[in-house]
């Protein structure tokens, strides 16, 4: 009985280590920084960005119901590295930005976020934030790991799509391949 209540415990916390999970990108463009935040809790997220010196040079709370895209205007800083830090009481995740940087690479953003239907039982959303063009990869697979649904989708820009698994009775794991990255979501 007691290794069954310990087994039972380490995955009630894998599961809560999961869910805490935040996703991060940082987006650099000329004089302009975009951060973008996804989590699938509802959250109070505290951003601060500090310069080369460890001095604050701005500070906000979001009210973050899932995720937000904010952007942050450097042009009135000085040229240099400056810390983003962003904490939503769980984590605290660090970023790097090299303003003025000599070297302009136009970023390729994705996010890809996957979450149920409110009110709509097994019903999910597929949501791709992206930038330019790309090929995505979307695989369904059951409790198996058998691929039960496989698609390839061209994307110009973001894409959504809603998937309706009521027939479908196991487990089923999405795998979205989008450029050099793999994501996978357990539902």
């Amino acid at each position: 009985m007691f290794l069954t209540v310990l087994s039972i415990a380490a995955l009630a916390g894998e599961k809560e280590k999961d869910a805490k999970k935040s996703s991060v990108r940082v987006v650099i463009h000329s004089e302009t920084c975009k951060l973008i935040y996804a989590k699938k809790l509802q959250a109070k997220v505290g951003v601060k960005i500090f310069d080369e010196g460890g001095r604050l040079v701005f500070a906000e709370r979001i009210a973050s119901e899932e995720g937000f895209i904010r952007p942050y205007n450097f042009s009135e800083l000085n040229h240099g590295e400056y810390t983003i830090v962003i904490t939503d009481g769980d984590e605290k995740i660090i970023e790097k930005v090299d303003h003025g940087a000599v070297k302009e690479v136009k970023p390729k953003l994705q996010l890809i976020k996957m979450s149920e239907v409110a009110g709509q039982d097994k019903v999910y959303q597929l949501t791709i934030v992206n930038q330019g063009s790309a090929m995505a990869n979307i695989n369904i697979k059951n409790d198996q790991d058998e691929v039960i649904f496989t698609k390839s989708e061209v994307l110009d820009g973001n894409y959504a799509r809603l998937f309706n698994l009521k027939q479908i009775h196991t487990a089923v794991s999405f795998e979205v391949t989008l450029r050099d990255e793999t994501v996978a979501f357990n539902l």
